[in-house]
């Protein structure tokens, strides 16, 4: 492959990864599983968070992937 600036790759936490994490692999890049929709989180109450847990875990797994610390909690 050519050279490219990819640092990341995401797939859904029901697909199969297999295939990603050798491009990754081959670029050079890292991977991440990011469940944007939120099917493996365990609910929440409202007031633990729910859409704010939700939205900091998808940023947490792009975070992570890019390279950059996830902030502590």
């Amino acid at each position: 492959m050519g050279r490219t600036d990819v640092r990341c790759l995401v797939a859904e936490p029901d697909s199969r990864p297999e295939r990603l994490q050798r491009v990754a692999a081959e670029l050079g890049a890292r991977f991440a599983v990011v469940d944007a929709l939120g099917m493996s989180l365990a609910p929440a109450p409202v007031a633990g968070g729910g859409y704010a847990h939700l939205l900091q875990t998808v940023a947490d797994g792009f975070a992570t992937c890019l390279g950059e610390p996830a902030p502590a909690d």
